[in-house]
């Protein structure tokens, strides 16, 4: 349900700090659902079935289900996925890089070297 939320929230043109705030996760997991449904979208438009998808993505099923219904129910358009692309673009200019040893995104949460 947050991962519909955040979507919505952005569709709407919210910041991603204030649909973190909202939803009560951090703008990073807030980032990452956008990217998801982004990527979601992308496979969509190109023709790709739902399986495909999930499996492409490695996003669950039903996940998948919940972004189809979306693009279809909001009529979502590359213009709008545009928008959500500036979006997180502009946060990735101003992110400051990671110091030695600190985690530097998603994937290595929990990590130290």
């Amino acid at each position: 349900m947050n991962k519909r939320q955040a979507v919505e929230l952005k569709l709407q043109g919210l910041l991603t700090q204030e649909i973190a705030r909202r939803i009560h996760h951090t703008p990073d997991t807030v980032d990452a659902y956008l990217t998801d449904f982004e990527r979601v979208y992308q496979l969509h438009q190109d023709g790709k079935s739902f399986a495909q998808i999930a499996f492409l993505t490695r996003i669950a099923r039903s996940v998948v289900g919940q972004y189809i219904k979306m693009i279809e129910e909001y009529e979502i358009t590359e213009a709008s996925i545009g928008q959500l692309r500036q979006a997180r673009q502009k946060k990735r200019q101003t992110k400051r890089p990671a110091k030695k040893g600190e985690p530097c995104g998603r994937r290595d949460r929990g990590k130290t070297s």
